[in-house]
């Protein structure tokens, strides 16, 4: 979509959580302030920081009219973006953390990449590193994708960055953030592919993922084994639901089954941290035992729990794992 006169632009809106994120913010917004693409309702969501964020980021939206700041009560990444999303204006949605970047170029590439059959465009990302040093994460091809085409490169890419939504999508079906899970991206970007039946991807590497912290919304760094479980089941239910009617690879329908199944691994694990009463444990261990044949464990920590799961019953695997959480 080329677009010859800035009256035609599209408004896009960005949104921005933030929390505790004084150290990045400034850069983040500046990334974005310095797009090419310049018809933008950039909305930050001040998640009840307790430092210099807000102060910040009233003072870019002084010098610039298209920064709005929204100030809340901490409750989490996905209560952020929920509060952003009820006040976006734009045709188009995108989201940017706070201690992320975009190339100058990068909304450009995802506004190229819609027209009126396509509800989902997908740029390419790199991680950035503390030291300064970069990696490419993802990149892809320049190509539209319809649900029968080979679509395991994207489909796995499970964050809501680097992506450009259609909030006429997002409203009519009232997609929202599911709180209280571990991994929001990919469970609302599960439910958004509900409905779209076209992709386009953008060889474009627009986005930088901070590898050093998360300073984007957090309410509590510790994950309960419930936040996990409750994961496991939405990522279940939208698998079913959404992403298996896209056609994949072999390895890539092994790999993202293997995510799914990992989260209630994550929980099974987070039960012997936690005070968590032995009907519970039983519960996600069964659970655990059920999605087996999809895990594909990495650490030595991971096969271990694996293994115990794979062969052992309830009763014994309760046992030692509740006697190495007591000899901690």
């Amino acid at each position: 979509m080329e677009i010859a006169n800035i009256k035609e632009l599209p408004l896009i809106s960005v949104i921005v959580p933030v929390h505790n994120a004084e150290k990045s913010v400034r850069r983040t917004l500046d990334s974005i302030l310095s797009q090419t693409y310049v018809n933008l309702d950039i909305i930050i969501v001040d998640d009840g920081s307790t430092d210099r964020s807000c102060q910040l980021c009233m003072e870019v939206s002084h010098l610039d009219p298209r920064v709005r700041v929204l100030r809340k009560e901490n409750g989490g990444l996905s209560a952020a973006r929920n509060h952003g999303l009820e006040h976006a204006r734009g045709k188009y949605i995108a989201f940017c953390d706070a201690d992320d970047r975009m190339t100058p170029d990068s909304i450009m590439a995802l506004v190229n990449c819609m027209d009126d059959d396509v509800q989902l465009a997908v740029i390419g990302a790199s991680f950035e590193f503390p030291e300064g040093r970069t990696a490419v994460w993802k990149q892809f091809e320049d190509k539209t994708y319809s649900r029968s085409d080979d679509c395991g490169t994207w489909l796995r890419y499970g964050t809501v960055w680097g992506k450009l939504f259609l909030r006429e999508v997002i409203e009519e079906n009232r997609l929202r953030f599911t709180e209280k899970v571990c991994t929001e991206d990919c469970v609302f970007y599960w439910e958004y592919l509900e409905h779209v039946t076209k992709v386009r991807t953008s060889s474009v590497i627009g986005y930088y993922y901070y590898k050093g912290g998360n300073c984007t919304s957090t309410s509590s760094r510790v994950r309960p084994p419930f936040w996990w479980e409750k994961n496991f089941d939405c990522l279940v239910a939208e698998y079913e639901r959404s992403v298996s009617s896209f056609h994949a690879s072999e390895d890539d329908v092994k790999a993202i089954r293997s995510f799914v199944s990992e989260t209630i691994f994550n929980s099974l694990s987070a039960s012997y941290v936690y005070d968590v009463r032995r009907t519970d444990r039983k519960r996600i261990y069964e659970k655990a035992r059920n999605a087996i044949s999809d895990y594909q464990a990495g650490s030595r920590k991971q096969k271990v729990l694996a293994a115990s799961v794979r062969y052992l019953p309830f009763a014994i695997f309760d046992c030692l794992f509740s006697l190495g959480r007591h000899l901690r």
